[in-house]
Parts: structure tokens; C-alpha cells; sequence
């Protein structure tokens, strides 16, 4: 069985949080904040894709990295709208749980 490499996901959202965009990873933060800018996108979300044996519970580098971005992309007027954990069986939302 081949196991999917985890993913990280940014995605540009409308007003109301509707994707209207998908940038990976490897795309510099310059690119992601002109993209949402051009796209008039006042929303980002992260979207986190674990393929191992664990749930898809927050590490403490996913609630770092997650404060991190928010705190960067706030003087810019951008907002997180969630951090997005997915796993083949469940999901965790950072919103849902009271972490955003």
C-alpha cells in the first residue's frame, strides 16, 4: 500500500469562506498575499493532509505554525479562517475545537 506524502494547502476564500483558490506549500508568502489581494480574498485558510497512522489531532507545531500565520497575515488585513487537519478517517478544524 502507498502511503500519500502529507500536504499543506492555502486556501484563498470569499466572504463567505468559499474557496476560490489553492496554493501549496512551496509558494513564497509575497505570492500568497498578492494572489489574495488580487483576488479581493480577505480570508486564508490552511489545509493539512496527514496520511499516517495518527489522528488528526494538532501537533504542537501545527498550533505554532497556525498563531504564526495569523499573527503575520493580520496587519495586512487578512484573517485565518481555519487550520484544517484532514486524515482518511476524521478531520480537525482548529475554528470548531475554539482554537482560532
Amino acid at each position: 500500500m502507498v502511503v500519500p506524502a502529507p500536504t499543506l494547502d492555502i486556501l484563498l476564500l470569499d466572504m463567505h469562506w468559499r474557496p476560490i483558490g489553492r496554493l501549496d506549500r512551496a509558494t513564497p508568502w509575497r505570492v500568497v498575499i498578492a494572489a489574495s489581494l488580487a483576488a479581493d480574498s480577505r480570508w486564508l485558510a490552511l489545509e493539512q493532509g496527514r496520511a499516517d497512522d495518527s489522528l488528526p489531532c494538532p501537533l504542537p507545531t501545527d498550533i505554532t505554525l497556525t498563531r504564526a500565520v495569523r499573527r503575520r497575515l493580520r496587519p495586512l488585513g487578512i484573517d485565518l479562517a481555519d487550520h484544517v487537519i484532514r486524515h482518511p478517517t476524521a478531520s480537525f478544524s482548529f475554528r470548531a475545537n475554539g482554537l482560532l
